[in-house]
């Protein structure tokens, strides 16, 4: 009678190609393939350190993106700096007062709280290592699990960056742009909340 191997346990090099069962590891170790010595796996010594790192990153990188200018224009000598918080009021002006709240709340707001929720989380995951969670402190990381799952499909930060890159194709023509400092701390902010996701 011959069994099947479990094929959780298998993997295929991404080198080579051989197939190898995967030995049990321990925190810190990794598994090699034995042709051509390629990391095939490995465990993390400290895994909260990581998802704390990019949750704080991206904290940062959003106070960033908010406080200094993101772009400029310049159009025959008449030059306009632009922040996001001034786009969504610009918005509001103009008779788009729900786009305005909208690109507030999907791009600065909700990605705040679904990253802070994430902090927040792992900080309580940590602390429960030294002492074990009482039934309200459980309730409520299942209250915030739930929170985190229904916020998640609303954080359209990439889809805004991508937004304004295409904008930004379509302006060069018309206007000399400069990025500001507080645009490539958005896309650094851009590619820390995907990485949270």
């Amino acid at each position: 009678m011959s069994t099947q191997p479990n094929s959780r346990q298998l993997i295929s090099c991404e080198e080579c190609g051989l197939v190898v069962r995967i030995p049990d590891i321990e925190q810190g170790q990794k598994a090699q393939c034995p042709r051509c010595e390629h990391s095939l796996t490995k465990i993390n010594a400290k895994p909260y350190q990581s998802v704390l790192a990019v949750s704080v990153a991206c904290l940062i990188m959003l106070v960033l993106s908010v406080s200094f200018p993101f772009m400029s224009f310049s159009v025959q000598g008449l030059s306009q700096e632009i922040t996001l918080m001034h786009a969504a009021k610009m918005l509001a002006e103009f008779h788009n007062a729900l786009l305005g709240a909208l690109l507030l709340a999907t791009v600065v707001i909700l990605p705040a709280i679904y990253v802070g929720l994430i902090l927040f989380l792992h900080l309580e995951a940590l602390k429960s290592l030294k002492h074990p969670l009482s039934k309200k402190q459980i309730r409520m990381a299942k209250t915030l699990c739930r929170i985190l799952f229904r916020v998640e499909p609303w954080l359209m930060v990439d889809v805004f960056l991508i937004g304004v890159l295409v904008s930004l194709i379509k302006i060069a023509s018309l206007a000399e742009i400069g990025m500001g400092s507080s645009f490539w701390a958005f896309c650094v902010y851009t590619v820390l909340v995907v990485k949270c996701i």
